[in-house]
């Protein structure tokens, strides 16, 4: 599993900018498409500060007609999918509150309203892909793996943030040199003297958090849409 690319998206209060409705798969140089959005909230979201609105099911039509968007739309992007409310099922609004993540497949049909509200709207979007899908135009130069390999070499692979961990069955914990070392010369020998391995970076103790949770639709997960959305651009 690939992590092509993330991105934040801002509303301001008053933003009168609206999304047209749209599918990613149309904007992006990839194929076959096997791409799924982790929409993250960092504000909560409602419909009034511009809540994303989805068609559920839009997705299994695979590419739709759309047209170049006009000045009059007042719209973000520059492509707009017409009739779309018979793509799918009713549009739904995605009210979150931050911290709750929201999949979607790049065959989805999306958009918002402008914020109307006093209050921002920020959510981070991560773009996942399947590492069998193929990149034109460079878009394979900057991306991460995140779960197993590329043997293909397609798909740039690059370091995380140093001193970085991601657990794996193998890897459940590293070591943390930026603890170690804030450590005193004096601490440090002690430790070494009474044999101690150095700090360890692993999950944290269990302690009441704000629970990070998926909102699905039709019990539909982000792993099923790639595996389903097999159509070829």
């Amino acid at each position: 599993m690939v992590l092509r690319q993330s991105h934040l998206f801002v509303k301001l209060p008053g933003d009168p900018k609206r999304v047209s409705w749209h599918q990613d798969a149309s904007y992006w140089p990839l194929t076959p498409s096997r791409v799924v959005s982790a929409w993250l909230a960092i504000d909560d979201v409602d419909v009034d500060n511009s809540a994303m609105h989805v068609i559920p099911r839009s997705h299994h039509h695979a590419r739709l007609t759309f047209r170049d968007g006009t000045a009059t739309e007042n719209n973000v992007l520059y492509r707009t999918v017409d009739n779309a409310a018979g793509c799918g099922d009713a549009p739904v609004a995605l009210e979150m509150r931050a911290g709750q993540i929201s999949p979607h497949s790049d065959w989805t049909l999306h958009g918002s309203e402008p914020n109307r509200s006093n209050r921002r709207r920020c959510g981070l979007a991560m773009r996942y892909l399947s590492a069998d899908v193929r990149a034109h135009d460079g878009w394979n130069a900057n991306s991460i793996w995140c779960r197993g390999t590329d043997p293909t070499g397609h798909w740039a692979n690059h370091p995380g943030p140093h001193g970085g961990h991601i657990p794996t069955p193998e890897s459940p914990v590293a070591a943390d040199p930026v603890r170690e070392a804030s450590l005193s010369p004096h601490r440090q020998q002690q430790r070494r003297r009474r044999g101690r391995a150095p700090y360890l970076t692993s999950a944290p103790k269990r302690r009441p958090r704000r629970r990070l949770s998926a909102i699905t639709h039709g019990s539909v997960s982000a792993f099923d849409l790639i595996q389903e959305s097999e159509h070829p651009r």
